[in-house]
């Protein structure tokens, strides 16, 4: 069956700036990344899956070289046009590490990109 989050997303500032472009398709996930000046600074790919409203996802490439085989869950809840997404719940990287502890909390708004 086809993910309610399957499709293109981009994350919102609440200054209105898009920080973040996200594609969910069969089971994989590509993103990019902005950082607080504006530069696109992160790009990743990998696997994902949701189970109710949790969502795991898994880097098999990353430009942030010891994100590849890590892994990390999310809750997610969708309303309307709008997907939010809340996290870290866990991170661990490719070697078995919980590094859950080095990753703060977040909270993001996504619209379907257009």
């Amino acid at each position: 069956s086809v993910s309610p989050i399957e499709g293109s997303w981009n994350v919102i500032s609440p200054d209105g700036k898009i920080t973040q472009f996200k594609m969910w398709q069969d089971g994989f996930f590509s993103l990019i990344m902005q950082d607080s000046l504006g530069k696109w600074s992160i790009s990743g790919a990998g696997t994902y899956s949701v189970d109710g409203n949790n969502y795991k996802e898994t880097f098999q490439y990353c430009s942030v070289p010891e994100f590849v085989g890590a892994s990390d869950w999310q809750t997610y809840e969708i309303k309307g046009d709008t997907l939010y997404f809340k996290g870290f719940d866990k991170v661990v990287y490719a070697d078995g590490s919980d590094k859950t502890s080095q990753f703060g909390k977040f909270e993001e708004t996504r619209v379907k990109a257009k």
